[in-house]
């Protein structure tokens, strides 16, 4: 396989997101507009039955919230296949048609999910099992910071697993059309650990920053306010439910700027590293 330059993987997926925002933001915008209006269902109904909570002290509000959590998880999961799908297409220049306002739901859209899914699949695995450790660890009295370092432990893991299963599995699944998504990503991944990491990782600062300008901005015209002033729980509820819009709304571009420029450098990434061989893009 060919070596892959951080700066050029880098360079092109900005590039590339840049030239193309029009035609980008055509292919993701119903997608992500949808992924808006679940979050901000999800985040309301939270804020819903914690109020409930809060009046009847009913312990079902919790197992009702629980449920919607899960069920809007996985379908923003796979809405984000769909966008991811759809940027990684247009850099393999895979020829899409416009479909429902390009709103694909096609084999590659089901074989990233699917990829997806597995990756989630471990990670829980591996958290669940972190814990049970921390928690068996303190059960039989050994030192609290014994426990913290299991944990910081799982956390590493937890980086490099999403890395060497996830970081391929969007262009594995638009490029393949058979064969196994997580365990090629694996292959492909096998000796850049650390590049796909920095990649990935510069690859989501422009979202941050713009996250971090957008909440001065709201904190600065008084349009979000979560500050000292605010004591009880029942304040908090009251406050969410004034600036949720605006809050899901500033997440979900924050998310559309990170998930456009991760996915084109996963593209480039991935055929920079099958370039001359059998398999190449």
């Amino acid at each position: 396989m060919s070596s892959l330059s951080i700066v050029d993987t880098v360079r092109a997926s900005f590039v590339f997101s840049l030239r193309n925002s029009a035609e980008i933001l055509k292919r993701i915008l119903l997608p992500a507009i949808s992924g808006g209006v679940i979050l901000y269902i999800l985040a309301l109904a939270y804020i819903n039955e914690l109020d409930r909570f809060l009046v009847d002290h009913d312990q079902r509000s919790a197992s009702l919230v629980l449920a919607l959590a899960g069920g809007g998880f996985l379908a923003l999961l796979f809405l984000h296949a769909i966008v991811a799908t759809a940027v990684i297409s247009l850099v393999f220049e895979k020829p899409r048609d416009a479909a429902w306002r390009y709103f694909h739901i096609a084999l590659p859209e089901w074989r990233v999910y699917a990829g997806l899914l597995r990756l989630v699949v471990v990670a829980g695995i591996l958290i669940v099992g972190g814990q049970g450790v921390r928690i068996l660890l303190l059960r039989f009295g050994y030192d609290p910071l014994l426990g913290y370092m299991s944990q910081l432990l799982i956390f590493l893991v937890l980086i490099w697993i999403v890395i060497r299963i996830g970081f391929f599995v969007g262009p594995v699944g638009v490029h393949r059309t058979s064969g196994q998504i997580v365990g090629r990503s694996w292959e492909v991944s096998s000796t850049e650990f650390w590049r796909l990491l920095v990649i990935g990782l510069i690859c989501i600062l422009p979202g941050v920053f713009f996250y971090l300008l957008g909440e001065y901005v709201l904190r600065a015209a008084g349009m979000v306010h979560l500050s000292g002033s605010i004591h009880t729980l029942a304040e908090l509820t009251g406050a969410l439910h004034q600036m949720l819009f605006r809050l899901v709304l500033l997440l979900s571009l924050t998310y559309v700027i990170c998930a456009v420029a991760l996915s084109a450098a996963t593209a480039f990434a991935y055929r920079t590293l099958l370039a001359g061989t059998a398999d190449a893009v």
